[in-house]
């Protein structure tokens, strides 16, 4: 393992230290939590399915105090199709790449308040674009809450629960509305890695014709 990873540690501390680059260094801690919600929005209902009293915790915060529509997590993992709950991205591509400095800097250190507003975003997880710069027309992406994250031995198991799927290369299509890197023969999800955008996804997706479920 080396210094430009992130670790789950002692309880208490920061994930990430204090400083103004994209090289992390130093000890790093995560404190995980996720949960059981039912929630009624808009004569929708939305049902969160998890376990432990921790992540009961997180997911009662998204519940009183609503998503933080400030950020989103953006997830993208692998080249097959996700259908579980979780996805692993390794650690040395957690929070590390394809953020402006300021967002790299308001979540340095990662401390547990902080991971709290990770577990109230809107949050964006699919597998890797098919194609360069584009992917299928049925290739969907999973919309919806991180519920727990979890460190083993291949990186970090983010578990998730999915409130929609959206189609991927409408994502693709949107890439400048939600701050997506991208040229003509590559786009963000053409590279397995967790980032956190400063973009208020549900009104962009609204604003775009998608319709999501939000909090």
């Amino acid at each position: 393992m080396n210094d430009n990873q992130l670790q789950i540690q002692g309880q208490g501390e920061a994930l990430f230290p204090t400083q103004n680059s994209f090289t992390q260094t130093g000890d790093k801690n995560l404190q995980v939590v996720h949960a059981d919600i039912v929630e009624n929005h808009k004569h929708e209902t939305m049902v969160i399915n998890t376990g432990t009293a921790k992540e009961a915790q997180a997911m009662t915060n998204v519940a009183t105090s609503g998503m933080n529509h400030d950020f989103y997590n953006l997830i993208v993992w692998g080249s097959d199709e996700i259908s579980d709950n979780y996805v692993t991205i390794d650690k040395s591509r957690a929070l590390t790449e394809y953020m402006t400095e300021s967002v790299f800097a308001a979540f340095t250190p990662l401390t547990a308040n902080k991971l709290s507003e990770v577990f109230r975003m809107p949050t964006i997880i699919t597998s890797e674009n098919h194609y360069y710069g584009y992917t299928d027309d049925d290739h969907m992406a999973k919309y919806g809450l991180i519920t727990d994250i979890r460190e083993v031995s291949s990186g970090f198991r983010i578990y998730f629960n999915k409130l929609n799927e959206i189609p991927q290369q409408r994502l693709n299509e949107l890439s400048e509305e939600l701050d997506l890197w991208s040229t003509t023969h590559f786009t963000e999800f053409n590279r397995s890695h967790w980032s956190i955008k400063n973009i208020d996804l549900v009104t962009e997706l609204k604003k775009a014709g998608i319709p999501v479920l939000s909090m």
